[in-house]
């Protein structure tokens, strides 16, 4: 599952300011849904439920943003109320250094523990640490396949940002003031950090892999094979090359753009072959428990979210959506805003407002943003040089509107603002809803790619069985291995539209 997270500090932006970005790459079915938690007072003789264990709560919670797999407790990135932000990353480290008993947090689960109880990044920093050190970490992060990674995270405030990266109950952080600096799912830590847990360097003396710091180097416990199949090194590359070759320097919008890019080296559509430097990942053709590397795209990029600290505010921009090439970002301040169409989510006691729009049912398709979004990319996905256009017009012209009319929002009456926010998401919501009909009734070309969304359900000793996998209901057929693999390599197009060609006649649309 690759992710990319990233932030810029105010030497290498064009206003002086902070901003951080992430994309949340998850299963392509894995729903990911957004809520705003108050500020909360507990009753702490009750223990706390996180993902697959309970530890005690504290008095009082922050009240934080999360985007966050609708089944898990924790969450890839979010922001609270003193302007803490944290992504998280896999970290595909030597399978004798990743636990697999769920006997302990995930890194998701700290990652929301410290914007609950953190005030700074460095605080935050602390608190993650901490956790990591008393209860550990480890258990399945998949969703429809089993997954199992250490975790590494960027940490950021209006002053600074930190870089944790994890092994274990072990770690090692550095401080980062100036420039831009990227995580993709490799570990890049060496003897520069600032900071260690206080057994991480004679763990390594005991490993044979280092004599003391000198020599030190966390990347000497990366799985590197893994690590290249999630085009990790690529994308980290990518990531900062196109940050740092801005016309003058980094602004939102620039942040936005990196996150929707497609490095496609001259490819019809983002999902062909292999994944390599995309940082804007669709879900494409693989083979579950028979290739599983990363390399050819079982995953999609599932939520993005960027941070912009300017002049003391937290501007906080989120899709709530897969895909944020076809999306929209839109802006929501803390401290007290609460639109109706957040909602607590899944594994809280309390609602605020109405349920559904940014908190998609698991495993059931629903009217929420997220779902709908996701009949509108996969049908966009069949034929995308075709049908990008359409949706991508549409959504560029609202988010410049969304843009230009921030600020004043931003500092506007809390009432105002808190209708306008409700006004932006349910736009969003009916646009894509609109936009439907509209991709549908653009004829597939002959050389689209079709075979993205089927799904190897089971291999035979002659054939494999697929599975075309639409957002309202299944459709079986077959082909045979070598034609899956001519599809994936994309060598046969006689293969792969006739492959699309039974994917589409197949296909059932929800209007």
């Amino acid at each position: 599952m690759p992710c990319d997270t990233v932030v810029v500090l105010s030497d290498a932006t064009v206003d002086g300011s902070i901003i951080f970005g992430k994309n949340s790459d998850r299963d392509e079915n894995e729903a990911s849904e957004t809520i705003l938690l108050p500020r909360r007072r507990h009753d702490t003789s009750q223990p706390l439920k996180c993902t697959f264990i309970s530890i005690p709560q504290v008095d009082v919670t922050n009240e934080v943003l999360l985007c966050k797999p609708c089944w898990m407790w924790g969450a890839e990135m979010g922001a609270n109320e003193h302007g803490v932000v944290i992504g998280n990353e896999a970290l595909f480290t030597r399978p004798d250094t990743i636990n697999k008993k769920e006997d302990s947090l995930t890194g998701m689960d700290i990652l929301r523990l410290a914007l609950e109880r953190s005030s700074t990044a460095k605080e935050a920093l602390d608190t993650c640490t901490s956790l990591l050190q008393q209860y550990g970490q480890g258990g399945n992060c998949g969703f429809e396949h089993p997954l199992f990674y250490n975790n590494g995270f960027i940490i950021a405030d209006y002053n600074e940002a930190w870089v944790l990266e994890t092994l274990g109950k072990d770690w090692a952080a550095k401080r980062i003031t100036s420039g831009i600096r990227a995580m993709s799912n490799a570990v890049t830590l060496t003897n520069d950090f600032t900071t260690a847990s206080a057994g991480l360097i004679e763990r390594a003396k005991k490993d044979k892999l280092c004599s003391g710091r000198n020599d030190f180097s966390l990347q000497k416990y990366s799985d590197k094979l893994t690590t290249w199949g999630a085009g990790a090194h690529p994308r980290r590359c990518r990531m900062e090359n196109m940050l740092q070759q801005c016309t003058t320097k980094v602004g939102v919008q620039d942040m936005f753009s990196a996150l929707r890019d497609h490095k496609t080296r001259g490819k019809a559509a983002p999902i062909d072959g292999y994944m390599g430097a995309d940082l804007c990942t669709h879900f494409g053709p693989t083979v579950p428990k028979i290739v599983h590397t990363g390399a050819f795209r079982p995953s999609q990029c599932c939520g993005s979210l960027v941070a912009h600290w300017k002049h003391g505010q937290l501007t906080l921009w989120f899709t709530s959506t897969s895909t944020p090439c076809l999306s929209i970002f839109k802006p929501c301040w803390l401290k007290g805003d609460v639109p109706p169409h957040f909602t607590e989510g899944n594994n809280d006691d309390t609602a605020l407002g109405l349920e559904g729009v940014l908190c998609p049912k698991h495993k059931q398709v629903d009217g929420s943003l997220w779902w709908q979004h996701e009949v509108l990319s996969r049908n966009v996905t069949l034929d995308y040089a075709k049908r990008s256009p359409i949706v991508i017009e549409k959504c560029r012209k609202v988010e410049a509107e969304l843009l230009r009319s921030a600020d004043g929002h931003a500092t506007g009456n809390f009432e105002q603002r808190k209708k306008w926010l409700d006004e932006v998401i349910m736009l969003h919501h009916d646009l894509v809803q609109a936009l439907i009909p509209q991709v549908q009734n653009v004829k597939l070309s002959r050389t689209s790619c079709g075979v993205l969304h089927e799904h190897c359900v089971a291999r035979t000793s002659a054939r494999v069985q697929y599975m075309a996998r639409e957002i309202t209901g299944y459709r079986l057929y077959k082909c045979t291995w070598q034609d899956l693999l001519c599809v994936v390599l994309g060598r046969r197009n006689d293969v792969r539209n006739n492959v699309r060609t039974q994917l589409c006649a197949s296909t059932r649309h929800q209007g």
